[in-house]
């Protein structure tokens, strides 16, 4: 019988708006994926350095970090990538490779959520639903709600 081997693609859409596709098999090395994310990530793209952050906090490609993803999630999320800014605040509230901060947590979902990232919307909505990590308000957790849903994040649309 003929062993199939597992492909998985990973797509990394970077800054220039060119698509970096890798089909990694069965004992193929992540290592030009991550050498070429650590490489525009201390040259400024923030995004690189999210994408790296999330193969770190998933253990893809590399050994599970959630110490140095929280640091790439910081060094995303100051160079003004939303999404970042969102991964680190869900860090922070979990407590999950950081010592768990929900006040901290409430104000990087509210830098995400200002910079587009409705994910982060969301959950700074369910905050203020809440009052975890902030003072209880259930006007403002519906208009973060709102906010979410009509950029189509379905549980905000639930919540």
């Amino acid at each position: 019988m003929k062993k199939i081997a597992k492909k998985i693609t990973l797509v990394l859409f970077l800054i220039t708006g060119l698509v970096f596709t890798v089909q990694v098999q069965a004992g193929v090395t992540m290592r030009p994926v991550i050498n070429h994310l650590k490489y525009i990530c201390e040259r400024g793209n923030a995004e690189g350095c999210n994408n790296l952050g999330m193969m770190y906090y998933k253990g893809t490609g590399v050994r599970q970090d959630r110490h140095k993803a929280a640091q790439l999630f910081k060094k995303a999320c100051e160079g003004g990538y939303a999404n970042g800014c969102s991964n680190l605040g869900g860090m922070y509230y979990n407590g999950t490779g950081v010592r768990q901060d929900r006040h901290k947590a409430a104000q990087l979902f509210k830098k995400g959520c200002e910079r587009g990232n409705t994910e982060g919307c969301n959950n700074l909505g369910m905050m203020y639903y809440k009052g975890t990590g902030v003072r209880q308000d259930r006007h403002k957790a519906i208009q973060l709600f709102k906010k979410g849903c009509e950029a189509g994040v379905a549980l905000a649309c639930i919540n």
